[in-house]
């Protein structure tokens, strides 16, 4: 059995709760309300607030001269 991921939310009065990252990937409606309502954090005991990693830039194909 895989362990799911999770991401955690703070809502105003700062109580955190977490979700599966698989609900989010099977409904976009669910995202754009949790986006607009809470505030991601990295953890339950961590309240910093969530930074998504920056994507690797793609190595660059050398073109050939002839």
């Amino acid at each position: 059995m895989a362990k799911d991921k999770f991401r955690y939310y703070m809502n105003r009065k700062k109580v955190v709760h977490r979700r599966a990252e698989s609900s989010f990937k099977a409904n976009a409606k669910l995202e754009k309300v949790y986006s607009e309502s809470y505030t991601r954090v990295n953890g339950m005991d961590d309240l910093s607030l969530y930074v998504p990693p920056k994507p690797k830039p793609k190595a660059k194909k050398k073109s050939k001269d002839k």
